[in-house]
């Protein structure tokens, strides 16, 4: 079925992670490189239990194949310069450039058509970053918009939206000796009281921009050439949840969330669209991660290169507590 359509001078990849098996085809070298970029690390140990699921994931030039799928209305403006349309059972995407992609839920699959003059690598972001989490969401794995670091494989969850800086920061907190664990995209499994964070394996993306202020803030190698390892893709709930935000000012800092202020940070960061029912379990696990830790919002200013050692301070105060959280 996923190879519909597709000739023999089609490529074909399989990637495996969190009980996931991700199966891609793509119609050019440039595509399946653009599609391999957002998987690009080996298959991961797989999780105890039967397997969660396939996404089939189809790249095509425009043009090819068969006639691509056709939404009900026309595409409204979104977020990130992409328009949409969502229905109960599929999502239409499309980039400036006028790229598009069709994720259909009943059969788990992403159908991507590339016009000629488009950015390949960015397009296929834009469109898989959106679309991806809305498959992933039906497989029992909820996506946050959010980074991610380990200070002794405990995580700390940096969540926003685009340009909030939470990858900058992830990687000035790796720079400065935190483990990298996840940039741009967390899920959450919840499993009866137990809510896990699961990383996607991918390094983490900064822009020229984003690289010269790390550079100019921090020492030690870059965080792209640190490879994760495979155990780390894991984690227990964070102990930090921290809001981070860019702003002019003189020094960087964090301000203590109430619980209902965090869940409605964590709401405005999070894929909460299409079926109801999915929609409550997504809910209700933004919930129990806003439970589980003490958030945080992390004002961006000067004095930005301290941050690090005050996040230190902070775990070791939870991890002296009797609850485990900052008081």
């Amino acid at each position: 079925m996923w190879a519909a359509g597709m000739d023999a001078t089609t490529f074909f990849d399989e990637r495996r992670f969190h009980g996931l098996r991700v199966r891609i085809a793509a119609d050019s070298p440039a595509l399946r490189s653009a599609l391999l970029r957002e998987f690009p690390h080996e298959d991961l140990p797989q999780p105890q239990g039967p397997e969660r699921g396939m996404v089939e994931i189809r790249a095509e030039a425009e043009g090819a194949g068969e006639a691509f799928p056709e939404p009900p209305a026309p595409l409204q403006p979104g977020a990130v310069g992409l328009a949409y349309r969502v229905t109960r059972d599929r999502l239409w995407l499309e980039t400036r450039t006028g790229s598009r992609g069709c994720f259909d839920l009943q059969l788990r699959t992403a159908r991507l058509r590339m016009v000629s003059t488009a950015d390949v690598e960015a397009d296929t972001a834009a469109l898989l970053g959106v679309g991806l989490p809305y498959l992933y969401r039906e497989l029992g794995l909820y996506p946050v918009h959010a980074s991610a670091v380990l200070a002794n494989r405990t995580p700390v969850l940096l969540a926003g939206v685009s340009g909030s800086g939470k990858s900058t920061t992830a990687a000035l907190l790796a720079r400065s000796g935190f483990g990298f664990f996840a940039d741009d995209l967390v899920l959450l499994e919840p499993t009866g009281d137990t809510l896990t964070l699961r990383g996607v394996p991918r390094p983490p993306r900064l822009d020229a921009a984003a690289r010269r202020r790390l550079e100019s803030l921090a020492t030690g190698p870059a965080p792209a050439s640190a490879r994760s390892e495979p155990e780390t893709f894991a984690a227990r709930p964070p102990v930090l949840l921290l809001f981070p935000q860019v702003e002019h000012i003189r020094d960087t800092r964090l301000e203590l969330l109430t619980g209902p202020e965090a869940v409605g940070a964590l709401i405005r960061c999070s894929l909460l669209m299409g079926e109801k029912e999915a929609t409550q379990k997504h809910l209700s696990a933004l919930a129990a991660l806003a439970t589980e830790a003490s958030a945080y919002r992390l004002r961006l200013g000067e004095g930005v290169e301290a941050l690090p050692g005050q996040l230190r301070n902070l775990l070791a105060a939870a991890s002296a507590s009797e609850s485990g959280r900052v008081i």
